[in-house]
Parts: structure tokens; C-alpha cells; sequence
């Protein structure tokens, strides 16, 4: 038999405890690591196992057992911390994984979001350029046309000069006056597009 396994008359020797006591003791351990049968059919009992409840009354024998069986029962304790551990370690990693992925989940939303804000007031800018470029187009449009009619007006005629009428002038200077108020219209509203367009640049 291995030295680590004793029989039952070994350990009622060692022990002082009683045939019962140790075979109730091994009743509560595990087969093949705590006691086991010979093939002849007799009862062997770990040393260690035997010791853990029942010490030797021998004391010669009881310092080395004892300084033994604590090395071994800390070399126990460590395994169990290490299987522990290695059981959580996974599960730690998992967890730090998933939050890790949640939270670049949660800035790749918020940076989509801006994204979104910055492209709707981009698209909104450049619709608001658009309609400012519009009617810059539309004013230069009149106000083409009006310096058209102005130098029109005011072209020399090559004919033989009429004298104008009383009611003729009166109708010539209302036309110069509508022209030069039209002019002046234009002007004012040229700079109030100008005004609108640097203060809309300049807040942004």
C-alpha cells in the first residue's frame, strides 16, 4: 500500500480512537482520495484525512505530521484561489469587454448625432446662400433695367428739339423722380442684403 494510507489498526494505534469512529470518519470522506479497499477487501485510511480530525497522540510523530499537513492544507487553499480566480478572470474580461463596447457604442452615437446637427446647418446655410444669391440676381436684374431706362432718358436726341409742353414736363419730371426714388430703393436694398450677409457670416 502507499505510505500515505494507513489501516484501521494503524489508526485506532495512532489515533486512540475507537474502529467506529475511524470507519464513520471515512464514510464522510471520498473513495479513492480520502480511504479505500485493498483487493482483499480491507479499509485503508489517508494519513492526512485521519489527522485533519482525529491528531496523533504520538507526539514524536505529531510535529512533522502537523507541519506537513499545513503545507499541504495552504498548498490546497492556493489551488482553490487559483481555480477561482482563473474561473472569474474570463468573466471579469467579458464584463470590462462588453461596458468598453457599450461605451464606444454611446460615442459613436453621439459623434452621429453631431454629425447630423452639423450637416442639417450646413444644408440650412447653404439653402439660406442659395435664396440671398437669388435675389442678389433678382436686384441686379432691376437695377439693370433701370439704369437701361435712366440712360435712355437721358440719350440726346439727334432730332429737331420739340419744346415740351407744360403737361409733358410735369409727366418728364414725375418719370425722373419714380427713376431716381427706384434707383435710391435699389441702392438701400442692396446694402441691407450686403448687411444681412456679413452679420449671418460672421455669427458663423
Amino acid at each position: 500500500m502507499n505510505k500515505q494510507y494507513v489501516s484501521i489498526k494503524e489508526a485506532i494505534e495512532i489515533t486512540g480512537m475507537s474502529d467506529a469512529s475511524i470507519r464513520r470518519l471515512c464514510r464522510k470522506g471520498l473513495k479513492g482520495r480520502d480511504y479505500k479497499y485493498d483487493v482483499e477487501g480491507k479499509l485503508y485510511v489517508n494519513d492526512l484525512f485521519l489527522y485533519t480530525s482525529y491528531p496523533p497522540q504520538n507526539k514524536a510523530m505529531q510535529l512533522p505530521i502537523s507541519v506537513d499537513y499545513e503545507r499541504l492544507k495552504s498548498l490546497e487553499q492556493e489551488v482553490v484561489q487559483f481555480k477561482e480566480a482563473v474561473k472569474q478572470h474570463p468573466l471579469e474580461l467579458l464584463h470590462e469587454k462588453d461596458k468598453r463596447i457599450e461605451d464606444l457604442k454611446d460615442e459613436i452615437e453621439s459623434k452621429n448625432a453631431t454629425i447630423m446637427n452639423l450637416s442639417l446647418a450646413i444644408e440650412g446655410l447653404n439653402n439660406n446662400i442659395g435664396m440671398l444669391s437669388e435675389r442678389t440676381r433678382e436686384q441686379n436684374i432691376i437695377i439693370q433695367s433701370l439704369q437701361e431706362k435712366v440712360s435712355h432718358q437721358l440719350k440726346p436726341s439727334s432730332q429737331v428739339q420739340v419744346q415740351p409742353t407744360k403737361k409733358e414736363k410735369g409727366v418728364y419730371f414725375i418719370d425722373k423722380l419714380l427713376i431716381g426714388v427706384a434707383v435710391l430703393a435699389s441702392i438701400a436694398i442692396l446694402s441691407f442684403i450686403g448687411t444681412m450677409l456679413f452679420a449671418y457670416f460672421s455669427n458663423s
